[in-house]
């Protein structure tokens, strides 16, 4: 419901209400601790506000740094995107959101791209408030792939859709013609009462 309200509120856009974009680069494995970027305004590198899009309650201070992002627009054929966002100051704001990580450390880790209209945010004049469903546009989520480029002032990272990282394979289990390769296989007949683990009934060397 709130992602129809940004949709349709964008199309009659009030120069006042622009689109802001957030970032939030995971810096575990979980994605409990995270890193909060934004390029705030356009001339007003200060910090902004939202709301958590998992916990309502939970107020998020977004950190200003000059930034470029693109290559984030979808696609409806064709390979997925592969966008790259780059961030400046990268030995000083940029290292300071990372903590104690490297960027190298954040290769595999996600990124939440979040955008919503300026009076949205906190304190602006249609802030929903704590424990509300945010107003914002659908959340996109990207899995930084590789650096793409580092020198002493900026950093570039391309990123990758969550389903197409390199070395994941679907299916996870191989189907063979002989045999079941389930540990829940216990109705078989091969099988007593006291080693059936589940209801898979087929022979388990494939036999009828």
């Amino acid at each position: 419901m709130t992602e129809k309200i940004a949709v349709k509120e964008v199309q009659a856009l009030e120069e006042e209400s622009g689109i802001i974009t957030l970032y939030e680069i995971a810096l575990d494995a979980t994605g409990s601790s995270r890193a909060y970027l934004t390029r705030g305004f356009e001339a007003d590198l200060t910090t902004v506000q939202m709301y958590d899009f998992d916990n309502n309650s939970q107020l998020n201070t977004y950190t200003a740094i000059p930034m470029t992002a693109e290559g984030f627009e979808r696609k409806s054929t064709g390979t997925s995107a592969r966008p790259v966002i780059t961030f400046a100051n990268v030995l000083s704001d940029f290292g300071t959101a990372i903590g104690s990580l490297t960027p190298d450390d954040l290769i595999g880790k996600k990124l939440y791209r979040r955008r919503t209209l300026r009076k949205y945010l906190k304190d602006g004049s249609a802030d929903t408030g704590s424990g509300n469903t945010p107003v914002e546009f659908p959340r996109q989520v990207y899995v930084i792939d590789r650096i793409e480029s580092e020198n002493a002032t900026e950093i570039s990272f391309e990123l990758t859709s969550p389903f197409n990282v390199e070395g994941l394979v679907l299916p996870y289990r191989v189907v063979g013609h002989n045999a079941c390769p389930w540990q829940y296989q216990g109705a078989s007949p091969t099988r007593t009462t006291a080693n059936q683990r589940g209801a898979c009934i087929w022979h388990e060397e494939g036999k009828y």
